[in-house]
């Protein structure tokens, strides 16, 4: 009985106002957990939670876009350009989305919703992505004293990973002088990894070191502290 008096209010609904259906707006919120630990919007340098409805009558769809951290544990609400009817939505956290050659989807999930009254409360959705980041640190010392990146002429931090699934080869390139970092952006799909650190100055190699079969199966895999020795 509940459900035949939804259809049948959205049935009247859609039969009211301009533009097929009386005007409906809705708030979302969202959490993101990674392998088991809640993480923040940061934690994957998720900035953007596309939200995409699209109307069963029509096929019309309409694209909503949120800032991650707005809804994250609290809700965000659409101005109201929806009208009241049943849609499918599919709602996305992305990395990069403003890039449309270097953007990355996250975590994806498509539902079905009756939208009835003025302002319609969605589920919390639970992303669950499969991606993490490595992090790492670096030191230099120079005849057994610590030493400086510019002591020694380096300039830059390479971290390159081989996906040993897939063979996929991905460079990270951090300042030398940050003397730590992590690859959050873009964030890694989950894994096994072969990988390679090189200090360099310019063109040049200053130093290197390598290691096999790092799994990556969190949200931030700390790697032993890279020591470059002069």
């Amino acid at each position: 009985m509940k459900r035949l008096a939804l259809l049948l209010a959205l049935v009247t609904a859609a039969g009211c106002g301009s533009g097929g259906g009386a005007p409906a707006s809705f708030t979302a919120t969202w959490t993101i957990n990674v392998a088991g630990t809640p993480v923040n919007c940061d934690a994957l340098s998720s900035e953007t939670v596309e939200v995409i409805f699209t109307r069963r009558s029509t096929q019309v769809s309409d694209t909503f876009l949120f800032n991650c951290a707005d809804g994250l544990g609290r809700r965000v609400i659409s101005s109201p350009e929806l009208v009241q009817d049943l849609y499918d939505v599919t709602i996305s956290l992305w990395n990069n989305y403003d890039d449309m050659q270097n953007r990355l989807l996250l975590a994806t999930r498509t539902i079905s919703v009756g939208l009835v009254g003025n302002i319609s409360d969605l589920p919390l959705f639970a992303f669950t992505p499969s991606f993490g980041a490595f992090d790492l640190a670096w030191t230099i010392t120079d005849a057994g004293s610590a030493s400086t990146c510019g002591a020694v002429g380096a300039d830059t931090f390479e971290w390159t990973i081989t996906n040993v699934a897939n063979s996929n080869v991905d460079t990270f390139l951090f300042t030398c002088t940050d003397m730590a970092a992590l690859t959050n952006n873009p964030p890694v799909p989950f894994g096994t990894y072969n990988v390679r650190a090189r200090l360099k100055g310019g063109s040049q190699t200053l130093g290197e070191a390598s290691a096999s079969g790092l799994v990556l199966n969190q949200a931030s895999l700390l790697v032993p502290s890279f020591a470059f020795s002069f």
